[in-house]
């Protein structure tokens, strides 16, 4: 019974030691950020590997200490040096959370500036095409053309009509050509738009800080892509 708690015990203390280096390393990396990359990794790991081996070879040796009469001073120094590994586990924790909420703020103002950026360069496209104007032309002008045709003076196609008809045709061709361009550039304006919303779905899918700015990067550049050409489409209306 007795060999099979300090086998226990051992156990406990070595899982502790192998994690509690991989939590120190990424907390001491953490606090050295402003440093260059050489030092601040060879830091990071001569601390982890340090406390955790003292922490390790503390417990592989409880029982010799057990014998020698120094269990309780060795535990005291075992939780001493883990009380480092603690604090920087602590930092590792504490920055992820920061990281993690600071990224979740950012989401909501992406998905927010995305609507808006969408938005705007739809309603910039209508207007500048005036599909909407357009299409209350053709059909003001088919009521007319129907009307005439069926003039209760006039019956059947005249000159009146004619001119109408042409009028009408004129409406329906811009109105081709109007679609045909606003489908085009709606295409356009709805692939940046889905990859934007893609990249903000990963964000949220997610459970790298580091993933996790890349891919609001993303997001931030394609909504600045569909910012560009709603920009592009205003400056050809105004010219135009």
């Amino acid at each position: 019974m007795k060999r099979l708690i300090e086998l226990i015990l051992i156990i406990s203390f070595a899982c502790f030691g192998i994690a509690s280096a991989i939590t120190t390393f990424l907390g001491v990396l953490s606090v050295l950020e402003s440093y260059n990359d050489y030092l601040k990794y060879a830091l990071s790991s001569l601390i982890a590997f340090a406390t955790s081996g003292v922490m390790l070879y503390i417990g592989f040796n409880i029982p010799n200490f057990k014998q020698e009469g120094k269990l309780i001073l060795a535990v005291l120094a075992y939780f001493v040096i883990a009380s480092m590994s603690i604090f920087f586990n602590f930092v590792t924790f504490y920055q992820g959370q920061i990281v993690s909420r600071t990224i979740e703020e950012d989401v909501r103002v992406l998905n927010s500036e995305l609507t808006k950026s969408y938005g705007d360069s739809k309603l910039a496209l209508e207007n500048s095409l005036n599909v909407s104007a357009l299409k209350d032309s053709v059909q003001i002008y088919e009521n007319l053309v129907k009307s005439e045709k069926y003039h209760p003076n006039r019956p059947g196609p005249g000159m009146r009509w004619d001119s109408l008809k042409k009028k009408l045709d004129t409406y329906r061709g811009k109105l081709a050509s109007a679609t045909e361009t606003y489908n085009q550039r709606m295409k356009e304006i709805n692939l940046k738009s889905e990859d934007a919303n893609k990249a903000l779905e990963e964000i949220a899918r997610s459970e790298n800080a580091d993933e996790k700015m890349i891919y609001a990067e993303q997001a931030v550049k394609k909504i600045d892509e569909i910012n560009a050409l709603t920009k592009t489409i205003r400056l050809i209306f105004l010219l135009g």
